[in-house]
């Protein structure tokens, strides 16, 4: 009889337990690591600005056939700075655990006349913090209008150019580099001729699958 009992007692136990292990925790579990999803950290260039929703570059990236199986988050907030980039990157790094990050900061930085030693500190210590995570940095660097002077310009390309050298990474100079062709490359910008048009957004896209090394032809340059 107790041998009978005890074998009861067994099974009660065993169920329980295994009862126990099927109810879900009540605690919140860390998000997986998303091995193919891009997080895309920028300013109005890729926010959108001035055109309409799910016409920009990083809307049209994650529509686009190359991209299939990928996932993309757009962090990118208008008028944003390096400083305010680097404010955010800890707690979106940590949420969405990205395979790649898009950092392309710095234009505000410099239409503000902020130290460019100060972006060159920011934009390292993202880089720093992100591949930290294991994820790796596409970086995208920034121009000026031209009343901004070639000199200001190339010494804000130096930048990202000696950024990417150091911690070698993929780069382009900057998002309208694919305009730069054009007979009339303003007829691409919208009035403040700052801010792309939608139309552009198609040819910065290309630029950029063209440059990144995953969707870009081996031996690619920037």
């Amino acid at each position: 009889m107790k041998s009978k009992t005890l074998r009861c007692h067994r099974r009660q136990a065993l169920a329980a337990l295994l009862g126990c292990a099927l109810l879900p925790s009540t605690s919140a579990a860390p998000r997986p690591a998303t091995s193919r999803l891009v997080l895309v950290l920028g300013d109005s260039l890729s926010a959108e600005y001035g055109i309409a929703p799910g016409s920009g570059w990083v809307a049209l990236m994650g529509r686009h056939e190359r991209l299939k199986g990928w996932q993309l988050f757009n962090a990118s907030v208008s008028g944003e700075t390096s400083a305010g980039g680097k404010a955010r990157l800890s707690a979106l790094l940590k949420l969405h655990q990205p395979a790649w990050v898009f950092l392309e900061l710095g234009s505000n930085d410099a239409l503000r006349g902020l130290p460019l030693d100060a972006l060159r500190r920011n934009l390292e210590a993202m880089i720093t913090d992100i591949k930290a995570t294991g994820a790796q940095v596409f970086l995208i660097g920034a121009q000026m209008p031209g009343n901004y002077g070639p000199a200001f310009n190339k010494s804000l390309l130096a930048v990202y150019a000696d950024l990417a050298r150091q911690h070698q990474l993929p780069w382009m100079p900057h998002l309208l580099r694919s305009l730069e062709s054009e007979a009339q490359p303003q007829d691409w910008l919208q009035g403040d001729q700052l801010h792309p048009l939608a139309k552009a957004h198609p040819r910065i896209l290309q630029d950029i699958l063209a440059t990144w090394p995953v969707t870009a032809k081996p031996g690619r340059r920037p």
